[in-house]
């Protein structure tokens, strides 16, 4: 690890040192093939386990107020190409899990093209959350505690080892609030900025101009608590639903409701027709965006990383806030680098996952991730001008695109073998010792054939040493395996069809 991104890996390394402290025994259990949340549950019935899980908390707790201010800086003097997920905290009230960065297949597929990958740590959110009064029942939280260290501890090995450009792979964070330190003043100018935002999308949402929270707010109450005259005053109604939970706009205002009700003291509401809660349960979609957008686009702007998702309903609203900045501040506008990866996130790439983690951490540590962006931006060109309504179909366009290239590169490498007639396993054990600069006898004779006649043809050396750096350069790609997978994916498909 290069001595200027020290704190980056001394973070991550005590914190991995944390949860094997406190976890081991579990995760045992999970690389026997036990499910994380089956385990994480079934030990939250000992009292033992309980307080395993608090003093957890107490642990990461410390950890993260000691290293995550220290870890800003570094992030932000790397030239990577780091990208910074962020999701609809809407999914949260449809009873889905905040996105599918837990899956250590979806961190993949986004690995073949970024440097690094910067994720919040799902124990901090909920550490702050709690702190900040969010209501957990004792056990559900014990339990989200050890699933998610027992989650984390999959990423071990993608943040120690396959590193790019000097940063690893998975670079986990504590929440927004500890990288600020103790600077108040950006907080609330923050907090402000948020408010600014909600205000925005709201009256994008509702087709008028408010002007302040108080406006919305009073117009909200003037709705009764009916939820079907507020579905149908909805002007933007792609900003409300949540097609990753297939909620229309009524659907996803009564999960809101629901979720308020839940999460709020007894006393809080007057009931479901209580026209207090329509107006809390709408503002949770729009605040809580607006919310997760800024924090989302601070810390993108804080260590020069571009802003990713996997969820269709945040993409839109992400996408509609960088637009309105660059129209209202002169700001740039989303990177083709973050639309592209925001493409491989569509479900439709799930297959790109499957790629071995250890070749994924080999091509990685020998330079191989330019020539798979290249070939990935090649594919993918149609993104640049694409909206969020137009990401679907691109989405499959890129699908054909990306199978293509990949068939092409499988038919390069068998021309370039041909050429020589050689075969994978003369390129291992004797093409590599011919690019030395002394060829003795004894080396001489260990060559392949084929490789002898094309010296004594008194063919250009430099030829040959590029053609021989071609073959072990295509031939140690990873775009075999991802044809491979992706062959695999077409047939289960058709075969779900055929069911």
């Amino acid at each position: 690890m290069p001595k200027s991104y020290s704190h980056v890996q001394r973070a991550l390394d005590g914190y991995f040192s944390i949860l094997h402290d406190y976890l081991d025994p579990l995760f045992r259990r999970v690389k026997a093939g036990e499910r994380a949340w089956d385990v994480a549950r079934s030990a939250i019935k000992s009292l033992e386990s309980l307080k395993l899980a608090y003093d957890l908390a107490v642990a990461i707790d410390d950890h993260w107020a000691r290293h995550g201010p220290q870890m800003i800086e570094e992030l932000r003097s790397s030239g990577a190409l780091k990208v910074h997920y962020g999701t609809d905290p809407g999914l949260m009230v449809a009873g889905r899990r905040r996105g599918s960065i837990k899956d250590i297949g979806y961190a993949r597929r986004i690995l073949l093209y970024v440097d690094s990958l910067i994720v919040v740590d799902p124990l901090d959110r909920k550490i702050r959350a709690r702190k900040f009064g969010v209501r957990y029942d004792e056990s559900e939280y014990a339990a989200r505690m050890l699933g998610d260290g027992l989650q984390m501890l999959k990423f071990e090995s993608l943040s120690r080892s396959g590193f790019s450009a000097g940063l690893p792979p998975v670079i986990l964070v504590p929440v927004m609030q500890r990288l600020m330190g103790e600077d108040e003043a950006a907080f609330q100018g923050l907090k402000t900025f948020m408010d600014h935002y909600a205000v925005r999308l709201a009256s994008e949402v509702l087709g008028r101009d408010f002007g302040s929270m108080r406006e919305l707010n009073d117009y909200l109450v003037s709705f009764g608590g009916d939820v079907d005259k507020l579905a149908a005053a909805v002007a933007r109604p792609e900003f409300l639903e949540i097609p990753d939970a297939d909620l229309s706009v009524k659907d996803a205002l009564l999960a809101a409701a629901e979720f308020k009700l839940r999460s709020s003291p007894k006393d809080a509401y007057g009931g479901r027709d209580d026209p207090a809660l329509l107006r809390d349960a709408f503002n949770h979609l729009i605040e809580g965006s607006s919310r997760i957008m800024v924090y989302h686009l601070w810390f993108c702007g804080q260590t020069h990383a571009e802003p990713i998702t996997d969820s269709t309903s945040y993409w839109r609203k992400l996408y509609w806030g960088l637009e309105e900045d660059a129209r209202l501040y002169g700001k740039a506008a989303l990177a083709e680098d973050a639309k592209i990866v925001t493409i491989l996130s569509r479900p439709r790439f799930k297959w790109l996952g499957n790629v071995p983690l250890k070749k994924l951490i080999r091509i990685r540590e020998k330079g191989g991730l330019d020539d798979l962006r290249s070939m990935f931006r090649e594919a993918f060109k149609c993104v640049k001008f694409a909206r969020p309504e137009d990401m679907e179909e691109a989405a499959k366009i890129c699908d054909e695109e990306l199978t293509k290239a990949l068939e092409r590169h499988e038919r390069e490498l068998s021309s370039i073998r041909r050429r020589l007639g050689l075969g994978a396993v003369s390129v291992v054990s004797g093409v590599l010792s011919a690019i030395a600069p002394i060829y003795p006898p004894l080396l001489v004779f260990s060559l392949p054939l084929q490789i002898i006649g094309f010296l004594m043809l008194g063919r250009d050396i430099s030829e040959f040493l590029s053609v021989i750096k071609d073959i072990v350069r295509k031939d140690t790609s990873l775009c075999k395996e991802l044809l491979e997978a992706r062959k695999r994916s077409l047939a289960m498909r058709w075969q779900v069809k055929a069911t």
